[in-house]
């Protein structure tokens, strides 16, 4: 059994120490996000310890150490955006790009779908009836 596998233009990005981002070779990349400022559960937790600056894909946040911390341990739920190689977003609803509070199940629905698309061809009346009313 080979030790990796790489394939085309796919690849992982860790964002900000709160999430990850997969991209696929049919173009597309799902972002997951599950930190303080996200659609999540956890998403305003604060600390009352010092702020201290994030710079986070060329934006500045400002969290305390341990709303970080907290991030890191994890989160019920998560938040999930759609692009194609273009960096046009993908409307995930007819609200929103960016669609939050999602259970991990949703979340790999997302990326089954997102990841088995054709290239140029993923609309948001395919992501219809996977989120939660």
């Amino acid at each position: 059994m080979a030790r990796s596998e790489s394939t085309g233009s796919s690849f992982f990005r860790i964002t900000g120490g709160k999430g990850f981002q997969m991209t696929f070779d049919n173009g597309y990349t799902v972002s997951v996000q599950f930190g303080p400022a996200n659609y999540i559960d956890n998403r305003s937790f604060t600390s009352g310890k010092p702020w201290i600056k994030l710079d986070v894909d060329e934006e500045e946040y400002c969290f305390s150490s341990l709303d970080l911390e907290y991030g890191h341990n994890g989160s019920p739920n998560a938040e999930i955006a759609v692009w194609d190689e273009d960096n046009v977003w993908v409307a995930l609803s007819p609200h929103d790009d960016v669609v939050g509070w999602l259970s991990a199940d949703t979340v790999a629905q997302v990326i089954t779908l997102v990841a088995s698309a054709e290239r140029g061809e993923l609309s948001s009346d395919d992501f219809e009836g996977i989120f939660p009313e």
